[in-house]
């Protein structure tokens, strides 16, 4: 799969090995999956997350401001107590308090899954700094799936 994906990305005719990097949301996941090199993984990250960041900030600023008045007009104090009247969840507190019990529960699980991801890591010899970057998780995520789906077809057999 790695070598077919690779394989339909246009290439650079200048850069012997190099490939274009296609923006949409479908292939980066793929992409981050396969790029070993922690550089170009961190590349990859920063420029997807800059992408539309310069059209879309004043969009989402202007947004919030006409929920905030809409709410305002309805007699509500914010956008956020307006939607959430109808729903189970009364009022912010309530939905605040839901959170934090969610956090509490998945805490625990996070960390073993950090601790998984950072082992993978460890294994990579010609990686220098053994910290998880947020460029890194995906791919080492990854690598520990593979492995793991590898393992339980080696038992099945």
């Amino acid at each position: 799969m790695k070598k077919d994906f690779i394989a339909s990305l246009e290439a650079v005719p200048e850069k012997a090995g190099w490939v274009k990097v296609p923006k949409s949301d479908a292939s980066f996941g793929s992409l981050f999956n396969l790029i070993a090199s922690e550089e170009t993984r961190k590349r990859i990250k920063q420029e997807h997350e800059q992408q539309l960041v310069k059209e879309n900030i004043p969009l989402i600023e202007e947004l919030i401001s006409k929920r905030n008045e809409q709410a305002k007009l309805l007699g509500y104090s914010s956008y956020s107590q307006m939607v959430l009247r109808p729903m189970m969840a009364k009022d912010i507190n309530t939905v605040q308090t839901f959170l934090d019990d969610i956090r509490i529960k998945i805490t625990p699980q996070a960390i073993e899954e950090i601790k998984t991801v950072n082992a993978v890591k460890a294994e990579n010899k010609t990686v220098s700094d053994m910290t998880i970057k947020d460029w890194d998780f995906q791919y080492y995520q990854n690598e520990y799936d593979l492995r793991l789906h590898e393992g339980s077809s080696e038992e099945a057999s």
